[in-house]
Order: structure tokens, then sequence, then C-alpha cells
């Protein structure tokens, strides 16, 4: 799902993947903002890409409950790593 333009991000957004998904990359996107509980109906849920988007900041809410298998997040911001790098 990278590249598409997505903005906004729902809990219930993954409605009928909640017993599949295990890779979700959402890299190169629009996103800004995510809700509590974002992926919290995920429980299979193993790597999480969100590079190169608009978030600023997360709310430790996102990745709260139901989320034992995930190990890999990928939250990498061009910005920030121009930023690193002087």
């Amino acid at each position: 799902m990278s590249g598409n333009q997505i903005s906004t991000i729902e809990p219930d957004s993954w409605r009928g993947l909640e017993n599949s998904l295990q890779t979700l990359i959402l890299s190169e996107n629009s996103i800004s903002h995510l809700p509590p509980d974002s992926f919290a109906s995920l429980p299979l849920l193993e790597t999480l890409d969100l590079s190169r988007n608009n978030l600023a900041e997360i709310d430790g809410s996102v990745f709260r409950d139901g989320m034992a298998k995930l190990s890999k997040v990928n939250i990498t911001n061009k910005l920030f790593i121009m930023i690193k790098k002087l």
C-alpha cells in the first residue's frame, strides 16, 4: 500500500484482514496522525513500515494491546535521516 497518498488510518481500516495480515507496508504516503489502537485489530502483524510519511509524533496507544507479534517497525523519515547526517 505504499505510495498511494493514503492520509487517514482508522482502527477499522483492516476489517477482514484481522486473522491474516502479517506485513503492512504504508511507506511513502501522507499519513500525519495515527489514532489510538490503529493496528490493535491485527494480532498477527509482525512488520509495519510507516517510513516516509508526515508523522511528527506517535502516541504509545497506537501500539497497545493485542500486538504481541509485532517485532519490526520502520518509522524513518527522509527529513530525519538528512538532519541526522549533518
